[in-house]
């Protein structure tokens, strides 16, 4: 249930909007390509992370942290390097456990959602960006030039910390550790609460892990240290040159 309207959502295939008279569509809508569509995705058996993802070499890399952290505007810096988008705040994965097959994550919507000075870092005119609605400050970058179009392996994921730290830095983390961001980011989590989606939601995490390593992306204060960013994470995932395969 969100604020305006009543919603259902029928097993991971369908999705029901009752809307409150008077509303207008782009009020709601925001709500549906996030939480309700995270809701589908898990009713659907995939794992959906609240992350931002692009294109590596033919490898998925993705961004996990909180609104306002970041990673659309990390993303978007990516992509302005010419590396594909595959999503912005909802990544949807599926771990293949029962074949053994390498997790994919899927392509979403080609856009990416930034704050007025982010989107003026990147060089553009934040006036001219698409509205999300009247009551939020984002709006939307609409990326259709370099969207990828099919299912990636994924090759790292960083999560990305609120604080500014002295220098860029990419950390391990211990197994529990990385378990723990997994969880903590995982979308719709106080939505689906049941005993088996709660069950589900732990071993996919787990597994999901055991196959895919898990980072702490530490960073500088200040769009102005993007580009240095992007070289240390490039030359991170350059580390493991082994291409991942998912066929």
């Amino acid at each position: 249930k969100l604020k305006f309207c009543r919603i259902l959502v029928e097993i991971g295939s369908k999705i029901a909007i009752e809307p409150t008279p008077g509303i207008a569509d782009d009020i709601i809508r925001p709500g549906i390509l996030g939480p309700i569509y995270s809701v589908m995705l898990r009713q659907s058996g995939l794992l959906a992370i609240q992350a931002s993802c692009v294109e590596i070499k033919g490898e998925a890399v993705g961004f996990i942290g909180n609104s306002g952290w970041g990673k659309s505007t990390l993303a978007k810096a990516f992509y302005n390097q010419g590396y594909p988008l595959l999503t912005d705040d909802v990544m949807a994965i599926q771990v293949n456990e029962a074949n053994e097959k390498h997790p994919i994550t899927f392509p979403a919507y080609p856009y990416v959602k930034l704050l007025p000075d982010a989107a003026a870092s990147l060089g553009y005119d934040f006036e001219k960006l698409n509205v999300i609605n009247s009551g939020l400050l984002k709006r939307h970058n609409s990326l259709t030039e370099r969207f990828a179009q099919n299912p990636l392996p994924i090759k790292r994921i960083y999560a990305l910390e609120k604080i500014a730290a002295p220098r860029h830095e990419v950390q391990g983390l211990s197994s529990q550790d990385a378990l723990v961001e997994l969880v903590r980011h995982t979308r719709v989590t106080n939505l689906l609460t049941t005993p088996e989606f709660t069950s589900a939601h732990l071993h996919q995490c787990t597994q999901l892990l055991k196959k895919v390593p898990l980072y702490r992306l530490r960073r500088q204060k200040g769009l102005a240290a993007i580009p240095d960013l992007i070289k240390l994470i490039e030359d991170d995932v350059a580390k493991s040159n082994h291409v991942l395969s998912y066929t």
